[in-house]
């Protein structure tokens, strides 16, 4: 994991949007969220006690954990992993396959399930009881949550790093691991719906493909097209490598021995993430739904 952009003006380093809140949830000196997100006290307040029981008993109070959790607007942010976003670190907590469908482009897979193990205690959610299967699976997350904070790179991030934190839905599962993170005292913040408000921006980035000025480059194979490219961008062009996104070499050479081609969403998220702005254009090959640089409708 490596650390956001170079610190803004005045000391306070900036987030993906703006300036970073405080810690304690202030504005001012030091980290905070990025402009646009909750204030820190937004979702905060006393934990609310369950009704009945000896929970509700007169003379006690709910344990006030603080507003340590700030959730992320998807549809509002683009999800990048550093050193692009501004994200110090980006936490994909799905099981491992999930992570390889697709995932945030960047993010580390830290699952707090497995794949057997989300297996089993769906069908013990099923099969026996919800209250057993959330016994059992937090006996389950709790080991796997510490394997996860032995990884040396949390090490690397400093106390007030900005850490993103998503699952399938925004539930369960990310909460356990930013709930322990926040405890550090990282400043947390949990993408709104999950892995499912993720998918849902690219689709709508891939629908709402402005009218770029095209440029495709052409030629044979083994001509260099993709090194020229790569120069390209190296030089602050926007490039679209439909081949090397897919992990393939084209029509003569096929696939790569270097990597399995992605899934199709997969594959979406990663043309969703180099479509960015009004720039030219630079790709190759041409598409079959353009002609001359210019797209069809």
């Amino acid at each position: 994991m490596r650390p956001g952009g170079p610190p803004a003006a005045g000391g306070a380093r900036g987030g993906p949007a703006g300036p970073r809140r405080a810690r304690g949830g202030a504005a001012g000196a030091g980290r905070g969220a990025p402009a646009g997100r909750p204030a820190a006290g937004a979702r905060g307040g006393r934990a609310r006690a369950r009704s009945g029981g000896r929970l509700g008993a007169p003379g006690r109070e709910a344990v006030d954990l603080g507003s340590r959790i700030v959730r992320v607007d998807p549809l509002q942010e683009w999800l990048l992993a550093p050193p692009t976003g501004g994200w110090d670190a980006v936490c994909d907590v799905r099981s491992p396959s999930e992570y390889t469908e697709d995932h945030v482009p960047g993010a580390i897979n830290y699952p707090v399930l497995s794949d057997s193990e989300r297996a089993f205690v769906g069908t013990l959610y099923k099969q026996t009881s919800p209250f057993a299967a959330r016994r059992e699976g937090a006996a389950l997350v709790a080991d796997n949550l510490a394997k996860i904070l032995r990884d040396p790179r949390w090490a690397e991030l400093p106390a007030d790093a900005n850490v993103l934190v998503y699952c399938w839905r925004g539930g369960d599962r990310s909460l356990s691991l930013a709930h322990t993170l926040s405890r550090v005292g990282w400043n947390i913040f949990i993408v709104d719906g999950g892995y499912k408000g993720y998918r849902k921006s690219v689709r709508q980035a891939l629908q709402g493909i402005p009218d770029y000025h095209f440029h495709m480059i052409g030629g044979p194979t083994g001509s260099a097209k993709g090194l020229f490219l790569e120069a390209l961008e190296s030089l602050g062009a926007q490039v679209l490598d439909l081949e090397g996104a897919a992990n393939h070499k084209g029509s003569v050479l096929g696939e790569s021995v270097h990597a399995p081609q992605p899934s199709q969403k997969l594959f979406e998220t990663e043309i969703a993430r180099k479509i960015k702005g009004a720039l030219p254009l630079f790709s190759f090959p041409e598409p079959p739904n353009c002609r001359n640089g210019t797209p069809r409708r």
